[in-house]
């Protein structure tokens, strides 16, 4: 889904096929700077990473159940700043 979020251009899509297709396809599309923002899950992994100027996030898994680590995000949108939060 293209959206714009808190003033920045942004991709959020849960994720399709393996583990490293998603993470590929967070790639290319950073790659490409359309996007200031890139909002991803389906891995269950963090993934913090500015490219091209596009921020790439995905804030791994709340419930714990396959990384044993649950985690959240708060995104800054002004200042493109993130932290994640174990819960």
């Amino acid at each position: 889904m293209e959206l714009e979020l808190g003033g920045l251009k942004s991709l959020i899509f849960h994720g399709f096929g393996s583990k490293e297709l998603t993470k590929k396809a967070a790639l290319k599309m950073a790659g490409s700077s359309e996007y200031e923002l890139i909002l991803y899950g389906h891995t269950h992994e963090i993934h913090l990473e500015n490219i091209n100027g596009s921020l790439i996030l995905n804030p791994g898994e709340s419930s714990g159940k396959l990384t044993g680590r649950r985690t959240v995000a708060i995104l800054d949108t002004i200042e493109k700043e993130v932290e994640i939060i174990d819960l």
